[in-house]
């Protein structure tokens, strides 16, 4: 076969390649005999793809599906915070693109501060259900804001509301 770059040389099958330092034994190609074009089935590629994410520390798609879904988010949500398409998420998820190092701590830093925001308001709930009677929600803002500092004073300022509009509802 010749080779489509060049097209003097012949393509000659080869086995075993190095990549990005890495020594690929059981990879295969071809290898033009003029110029040195190479070329691979379609599955290297694919290997490939996951040495570099591994070596540039970037996440697997499945770590990127599951950390999504285990804080509740929803693939619109991730694109329109990091302001990328809806399918580019997708992408990521299934495997069809790698993210840049870039948007990878973009993605890492909005799943961190979902999870915080998730973990304060399991607080918030667990919080709440604890309050009982109306003589305690009358002190509640204090206890909040002091509660071995557990709340942040806005956390506490929102379970504040949150038992005002209870109070009124009940009047």
């Amino acid at each position: 076969m010749k080779c489509h770059y060049c097209a003097e040389g012949a393509m000659e099958e080869f086995h075993g390649f190095e990549y990005r330092g890495r020594k690929l034994n059981n990879i295969s190609g071809l290898k033009c005999n003029i110029c040195g074009e190479v070329t691979f089935d379609s599955k290297v590629y694919e290997t490939f793809e996951e040495i570099d994410r591994k070596l540039d520390g970037l996440l697997a798609p499945e770590e990127i599906k599951k950390t999504r879904k285990s804080i509740k988010l929803t693939q619109e949500k991730i694109a329109l915070e990091l302001n990328i398409p809806r399918l580019t998420v997708l992408r990521w998820e299934n495997g069809q693109a790698i993210q840049t190092p870039q948007n990878d701590a973009n993605l890492r830093e909005l799943f961190i501060r979902h999870k915080k925001s998730q973990n304060e308001q399991k607080q918030v709930v667990m919080y709440l259900e604890g309050i009982t009677s109306a003589e305690t929600q009358t002190t509640s803002y204090g206890l909040a804001a002091h509660h071995q500092g557990e709340f942040k004073q806005e956390t506490a300022e929102r379970i504040h509301k949150i038992l005002k509009s209870k109070k009124n509802e009940k009047r």
